[in-house]
């Protein structure tokens, strides 16, 4: 019995895009949002809150920015298909299916080392589930639409000004630097510059699966799978490290590898390769 070809659903859009008004108002209400998702748990930890006219300039300015992570994102072929509307009817379900089996794959890689950084983990001061997922809303979209949207579209931009293809897209080459430049810059910014550092080598790794999926599926995928893996670590990874029962972690884990191999097979399934005109 013949199998099918190893395929992963790709999005290829223009590198010559008009601008949405409606994806960037759609961008900043989700990063005014995304900001008050985290004051729950700010309130808990006793950080300091800023002022309302903060929030204002600050969306203000990430409306600026957004704006030319557009424009650099539609001139580089990056974007966000699903909220430009780009995905056909068909392709969604391909779209969709490949998305959420990487975004578990990555989860379930990940997991291990995010123990081994968390072992000192204070389980007296511990937030609440509701406070990290929300914060994870927040980690999940303000990050990716700097550290992604903005970075990686500017350095993709600035490389595709020296080598392009034949179609005038940027070389893989371009795409492969940019990722791994603006991973390596997310690794940083988490623990400064601590070169060696655990947490910056996992954050720099996670940075670079993000980008990945920013370039192969879209902003939107980029956005959830942070969120995904922020919230399943913090809220359900670290607390049954914290119940410390084994038949509980023989339940987490079996959970884990089912999920894992669901999301396997449904990669190994051939899907189609969409380019957007």
């Amino acid at each position: 019995m013949r199998q099918e070809p190893f395929s992963i659903f790709t999005i290829h859009l223009p590198v010559k895009r008009s601008f949405q008004w409606r994806v960037l108002l759609i961008l900043v209400a989700s990063y005014f949002l995304a900001n008050l998702a985290a004051i729950p748990l700010l309130r808990a930890t006793n950080m300091p809150i800023e002022p309302v006219w903060f929030w204002g300039v600050a969306t203000l300015v990430a409306a600026l920015v957004l704006g030319i992570s557009m424009l650099l994102a539609n001139r580089t072929g990056l974007g966000a298909p699903l909220l430009e509307g780009r995905l056909q009817k068909e392709d969604i379900s391909a779209w969709l299916r490949s998305g959420m089996a990487l975004t578990v794959l990555m989860c379930v890689l990940g997991l291990p080392v995010s123990l081994l950084v968390n072992l000192n983990v204070n389980p007296a001061s511990y937030p609440a589930d509701y406070q990290l997922v929300l914060a994870s809303v927040k980690a999940g979209v303000v990050e990716e639409l700097f550290t992604r949207f903005l970075l990686i579209s500017l350095f993709v931009w600035l490389g595709s000004l020296f080598k392009r293809s034949h179609d005038g897209r940027p070389t893989r080459g371009v795409y492969w630097g940019a990722i791994l430049l603006a991973g390596l810059l997310f690794g940083w910014g988490h623990v400064g510059a601590t070169l060696g550092n655990p947490v910056m080598i996992l954050c720099t790794l996670l940075g670079i699966c993000f980008g990945w999926l920013f370039w192969k599926l879209g902003i939107e995928w980029a956005i959830f799978a942070h969120f995904a893996y922020d919230a399943l670590v913090s809220a359900v990874l670290l607390k049954v490290y914290l119940l410390n029962n084994t038949l509980v972690w023989i339940g987490f884990v079996s959970l884990v590898i089912l999920a894992a191999g669901i999301s396997w097979r449904a990669l190994r399934q051939n899907g189609p390769e969409t380019r957007m005109r």
